[in-house]
């Protein structure tokens, strides 16, 4: 099955694509709400489609958006990732990754000399697996600590944009009755607690089958991404960077 990936503007989704991409999370989730959804997504600026090139049909999206904040007085920007989900079918593709990576390179290119970064929340261990395949530098993680200006702007980040639902001293951003939650059936740990990424995700948010999640923190930078993510997105940037 072919495969097709499109960035579009918020203003360019219509009443239809709201209508997929909800079915797609109750699919996938439990305690969604229509409302809520689409409440968060309207004040994204852009979304991540992945879709079925002959059918058309949507099977994974990513919204995103960029935030601006003061931390110790210097301002940074930050690339958010709000509602991230592909269908359990197609999870072996890269290409909705490949396609935030070309976008997180047009934020960089966008934003020269200026402090930047990627804060994600992670619901599951999945989502968080991602930093460590597409970062060099990360956090939190199993092996490092973060740096106390990263864990600063991370802190700031997450005050700013979530109040007090996030609990600093563990890095979670806590449940609520609205929040949703991913369906047993679809998270399958198997084999991949072996995995010391997963194994630390798992340890450091335990309440995420309740719908907690892991606030998560990269500096946005060329030289920041891995071998392997410049491998897969292979744009100009990175040819130049190389230089």
């Amino acid at each position: 099955m072919l495969l097709q990936t499109k960035i579009r503007s918020i203003n360019d989704i219509t009443q239809t694509d709201i209508e997929e991409m909800f079915g797609l999370m109750l699919r996938h989730y439990n305690n969604a709400s229509q409302d809520s959804f689409v409440s968060d997504l309207v004040e994204k600026q852009w979304v991540i489609e992945l879709r079925d090139e002959e059918t058309g049909a949507l099977i994974g999206f990513s919204t995103q958006k960029i935030l601006d904040a003061i931390v110790d007085e210097k301002p940074i920007v930050a690339l958010f990732s709000g509602d991230t989900i592909v269908d359990r079918d197609y999870w072996g593709s890269p290409l909705l990754a490949i396609s935030w990576g070309q976008l997180a390179v047009r934020i960089i290119e966008a934003h020269p000399g200026e402090e930047l970064y990627w804060f994600l929340i992670c619901k599951g261990f999945r989502t968080y697996r991602f930093l460590s395949v597409f970062f060099q530098e990360f956090g939190p993680r199993y092996d490092r600590g973060i740096s106390i200006r990263h864990q600063r702007v991370l802190d700031t980040l997450a005050t700013e944009k979530f109040g007090g639902q996030y609990d600093p001293k563990k890095g979670i951003l806590l449940a609520t009755d609205q929040t949703y939650r991913v369906k047993p059936e679809i998270d399958l740990l198997t084999d991949t607690r072996r995995d010391p990424h997963v194994a630390f995700f798992l340890e450091k948010n335990p309440g995420y089958v309740h719908g907690d999640e892991l606030c998560c923190l990269a500096p946005l930078t060329l030289a920041n991404f891995t071998k392997a993510a410049k491998r897969l997105m292979a744009t100009t940037a990175f040819a130049r960077d190389a230089r």
